[in-house]
């Protein structure tokens, strides 16, 4: 079976009232910052300040955010405007972190939520 008959087959058994009900669902319960009164961005990021340790995925946001030049995601070159975006409302909303870096594609305009991951024996240098 080629794959191209193997995502048509998926797609006509996609249950499509469920996924929008899950959908739904799901944005009825994330933390709503805006109505919060609360930005995304952070104006005080500027890219400084230590983090808890040196091996961090804050320390590594951070370092990708001060580079000079846009990070190369697949065959996109994407500019960072902040790291460690928040989207929690309220304290409450646990399960619910930050996103390690926001890209924005330099030709594209592409949005690139990026989740970094290290591995447990890297050092950053």
């Amino acid at each position: 079976m080629d794959q191209r008959g193997g995502l048509a087959e998926t797609i006509r058994a996609t249950d499509v009232p469920l996924v929008v009900e899950a959908y739904n669902r799901t944005v009825a319960l994330a933390p709503q910052r805006p109505l919060a009164g609360l930005d995304f961005l952070v104006p005080s990021h500027d890219g400084r300040g230590a983090a808890a340790t040196s091996t961090s995925e804050k320390v590594m946001a951070k370092a990708l955010y001060n580079r000079s030049e846009p990070l190369i995601i697949g065959e996109e070159r994407a500019a960072p405007p902040d790291y460690e975006v928040p989207l929690r409302a309220r304290r409450s909303d646990t399960g619910v972190g930050e996103i390690d870096l926001l890209g924005v594609g330099v030709e594209s305009a592409r949005p690139w939520v990026v989740e970094l991951k290290l591995h447990p024996t890297q050092i950053l240098r």
